[in-house]
């Protein structure tokens, strides 16, 4: 009688670890769900950017010329973006296509993004030129 009361409290000891360790990994799904669903979340973020990107870029993908000193110069937004993503850092890059994305959805006005620009563009002169001619071709053909 006494082995199986002893079996008992054992096998009881050994369900309440079992259903103690149960909660635990169901908890910890529950996070990894959580956290699944934020990493969702984010990439639909990024991706969401990636397209208003490739909108930008596509968007003055035409080649868009304008007068300096009495010459045509050819301004490309697609190789202006190739040219500043070779040169910026990863964070002066998206800042830039930020700015880029906040002008064409009307919340920036040319003078204020150009003058953002310019302190991100501020040690890449002649990438600041082509900016600003963009800038300016793009008001100019709205």
């Amino acid at each position: 009688m006494d082995q199986l009361r002893l079996t008992k409290l054992t096998s009881d000891k050994i369900i309440q670890d079992l259903e103690s360790k149960v909660s635990v990994l169901e908890a910890s799904n529950i996070q990894k769900s959580q956290h699944i669903e934020d990493l969702k979340r984010q990439l639909d973020k990024f991706q969401s950017f990636k397209k208003s990107i490739q909108a930008s870029l596509e968007s003055q993908d035409e080649i868009r010329t304008s007068s300096e000193n009495g010459k045509k110069v050819s301004v490309d937004g697609r190789s202006f973006f190739t040219k500043a993503r070779s040169v910026l850092n990863y964070d002066d890059y998206t800042s830039l296509v930020h700015l880029v994305k906040q002008y064409n959805d009307r919340e920036l006005s040319s003078s204020s993004t150009l003058k953002e620009s310019a302190t991100i563009l501020s040690k890449f002169p002649d990438l600041l030129k082509e900016f600003e001619r963009l800038l300016l071709n793009s008001k100019i053909s709205t």
